[in-house]
């Protein structure tokens, strides 16, 4: 959840910074750092846990194959057009709104981890032994 949000906030400054060198880089820096961290989370951790024995392998490769096919195939599409009819910032948007529904998505996520299912669960306590009475 705080990779998204910082990413989306950084990514909106990185978008109305103006033409500084050494901020844009800055930020794009922490663009990357914020929002290039999700990937392996979300493709890897979080798709393993989500999947039924026997089908971990399936279930990566559809999110690595939908993230291929959108980020590599329909968002440049959908971006050059933005920056040919909007102005060269405008694609910076796209990639907000991306960030923004992440955030939303991720407000609802579940834990699946089994360590971390494992230590919610109550732990019986036996009632003290009581050694006045001896």
């Amino acid at each position: 959840m705080l990779g998204f949000g910082f990413g989306a906030l950084f990514l909106w400054w990185f978008a109305h910074v103006g033409a500084e060198p050494v901020s844009l880089f800055v930020l794009l820096m922490l663009v990357a750092t914020s929002a290039l961290g999700l990937l392996t989370l979300i493709s890897g951790t979080m798709a393993a846990e989500a999947a039924p024995v026997g089908r971990m392998a399936a279930t990566i490769g559809l999110v690595s194959g939908s993230g291929e096919i959108f980020g590599g195939g329909i968002a440049p599409v959908i971006g050059g057009w933005m920056a040919k009819h909007h102005g060269l910032q405008s694609p910076l948007y796209l990639a907000l709104a991306g960030l923004v529904i992440g955030l939303v998505i991720s407000l609802f996520l579940r834990e699946t981890a089994p360590r971390k299912l494992a230590a919610r669960e109550p732990v019986d306590v036996l009632p003290a032994a009581d050694f006045r009475s001896r």
